[in-house]
């Protein structure tokens, strides 16, 4: 069970802005140490809400972040020089903030 809860808004809230996966650590396993860890984080700081964005595109990413319970509420679209992948897809682990 996660340590935080994916209802609520206002205060309370801590939105993680950036976390990256090493290539070489980049799998399930890892990334979801890496969310509990930021969970540990806002039950320490006495939050109860953590939001994190992540494209889809990161299809692993994306399927760890709703397997820990996490929703999507906004969508948006990423357009890139030539349509090159870059950094949005499979086996990439990250999250990032585009607002």
């Amino acid at each position: 069970m996660p340590l935080w809860s994916t209802v609520g808004g206002g205060t309370g809230l801590c939105y993680l802005k950036f976390a990256a996966l090493k290539s070489s650590f980049a799998d399930d396993r890892h990334f979801e140490k890496l969310l509990n860890n930021c969970g540990q984080l806002v039950a320490l700081k006495g939050t109860y809400q953590l939001k994190a964005g992540v494209n889809v595109s990161r299809i692993q990413a994306y399927r760890s972040l709703l397997a820990q319970g996490f929703r999507t509420e906004v969508q948006g679209v990423v357009m890139q020089w030539r349509n090159e992948v870059g950094y949005n897809r499979e086996g990439v682990y990250l999250i990032d903030d585009w607002r």
